[in-house]
């Protein structure tokens, strides 16, 4: 789990199958259908549409009460920096294969 602070609101984040697989219907809504690997090159593309998509359903993922529009109007070019680093955290963090917790062997 990732925390974002979107203009002064604290959330929790969490990119999983099941984040990734409601991203993919969103977006496919808007005439894109891509599979995960592609989901990432559009992130390199800076595609605005499939990033804010990755923080909406990332968010609601933890946060299921709240409604799509209230994280979207979170999501203003001022808050460009902070959703940069957070999308940055929440890649590392959801793909990591270190396991907290346990050693591994050299």
């Amino acid at each position: 789990m990732v925390n974002i602070t979107l203009q002064g609101q604290e959330y929790n984040a969490k990119l999983d199958f099941a984040t990734i697989g409601k991203i993919q219907v969103e977006i496919s809504k808007i005439g894109l259908n891509l599979k995960l690997k592609e989901i990432f090159e559009e992130v390199e593309k800076e595609n605005f549409a499939v990033i804010s998509e990755i923080i909406i359903q990332s968010i609601s993922r933890c946060h299921p009460k709240l409604k799509r529009h209230m994280i979207e109007d979170k999501l203003t070019i001022s808050e460009i920096d902070n959703i940069a680093s957070f999308l940055t955290e929440l890649v590392e963090k959801s793909i990591s294969t270190k396991k907290e917790g346990k050693h591994q062997e050299e």
